[in-house]
Formats: structure tokens, C-alpha cells, sequence
């Protein structure tokens, strides 16, 4: 069975071959087949900073009118993306700003970005949430020769279209997995 995944700007398509998913290479060239980290994943808490200038000072307070929930079960997930679906409940459109995905090394208490590969562009930079509605996005999960097993994030930079508010969003989830 294939199964095709296309971005929101249509600028790529990422195809898995699902009968060959035990193969070493049959997802990506790496190690480890990405599906088996997709799968091991437990989401945990959405933490969101609105960071707001306020005269000559940022302004830092929580929000909780901005949701992410991972998508798990989605086939885009198989192929090295993590689908996840966003929630906009402030009273403005937000624009998707950066990700990066990043583990936490409990050695020196701090958080070490995964390594994206030379050729990876990021290409749905800019896409639009409007007030009170949901979006689903994926975003490209950087295969690694090793996944340990812990805390990871995917930390999201959202801007609202008067560019006053950014918004600060950590998704920690934990894998139970390793390789």
C-alpha cells in the first residue's frame, strides 16, 4: 500500500511504501525506521508564553487559547512528519513562524536541538491560522542514528498579523523507545 502526503504549498511529496515497513530502508536512510520513535511517542503538556512590548518592556504571561494536540495515528506520520493539529482560540489570525524539534539531556539539565539534514527546507513558513479555528500541520521530525529514550519538544514560534504578540509554544512529549 502507498500512501502520498503533500505539503500546504504543494512544493513536495513524500511517498511511504507501508508492506515494507520493517525494512531498514525502507523510510529513510538512516538506522532506525522513524515510525517506530512516531510510535513510541507520549504527548505531555502545551506550555504557551504570549510575549507582548509593552513600551519599552516585554510583557510575559501564559496562554491557553492556543492548542496543539499530535496527530500520531496519521498516515504523514509514517514518512517522517508528525502531524499535529493546532487550535487558534485567541481573537486574531496567527501565522506559523519556526519549529525545531529538540531532546533534553538530563547530564547538564538542558535541551540539545535534533540535527536537520543539509538538505532539508522548511516550506510551509508562513501558513495562516485564523481566530477560532484549527489547522492541521505537519512537521518534518529529523531522522537520527540514535533516538534516546526521554523528554523531548517540538517548540513552535507563532506571530499574530498585527505582529504586536508572539506566541511561545512548548509540546513536551516523552519516547519510551530507544535504538
Amino acid at each position: 500500500m502507498l500512501i502520498s502526503c503533500h505539503n500546504k504549498t504543494g512544493n513536495s511529496k513524500s511517498t511511504v511504501n507501508l508492506e515494507y515497513e520493517n525494512s531498514i530502508d525502507s523510510l529513510n536512510s538512516y538506522k532506525m525506521d522513524i515510525s517506530h520513535f512516531i510510535n513510541s511517542i507520549e504527548p505531555g503538556e502545551t506550555i504557551v508564553e504570549e510575549k507582548q512590548m509593552q513600551g519599552e518592556e516585554f510583557i510575559t504571561r501564559e496562554n491557553e487559547n492556543i492548542k496543539v494536540r499530535f496527530l500520531l495515528k496519521a498516515p504523514c506520520s509514517k514518512d517522517g512528519f508528525l502531524k499535529t493539529e493546532i487550535t487558534n482560540n485567541t481573537n486574531d489570525t496567527i501565522i506559523y513562524i519556526s519549529n525545531t524539534f529538540l531532546h533534553y539531556r538530563e547530564s547538564n539539565n538542558s535541551w540539545i536541538p535534533l540535527v536537520y539534514p543539509d538538505n532539508y527546507v522548511k516550506n510551509d513558513l508562513g501558513y495562516l491560522i485564523p481566530s477560532h479555528e484549527s489547522a492541521k500541520i505537519r512537521f518534518f521530525l529529523p531522522s537520527q542514528e540514535e533516538y534516546p529514550k526521554g523528554k523531548y519538544k517540538l517548540q513552535l514560534l507563532f506571530r499574530n498579523t498585527s505582529k504586536s504578540i508572539d506566541y511561545y509554544i512548548d509540546k513536551i512529549f516523552l519516547s519510551n523507545k530507544s535504538n
